[in-house]
């Protein structure tokens, strides 16, 4: 993102190499999936925040 001219906060960056590994997992069958506790779901959900809010600030506040 850096090289298109957007600053990215190293909170976003730790969010999104937090969620990386649902991505991978959800996008590619067969593999060994996480197990999922509360405490894991809320830091995806959290992380998935941060991110949304991050993109909402570049966006120029746009809303779904």
């Amino acid at each position: 993102m850096t090289g298109l001219g957007f600053k990215v906060s190293e909170e976003v960056t730790v969010a999104s190499e937090l969620l990386t590994p649902h991505y991978t997992f959800s996008r590619y069958p067969g593999r060994s999936g996480l197990r999922y506790t509360a405490g894991r779901g809320r830091r995806c959900v959290d992380s998935a925040k941060t991110i949304i809010s991050w993109v909402r600030s570049v966006a120029g506040g746009a809303k779904s």
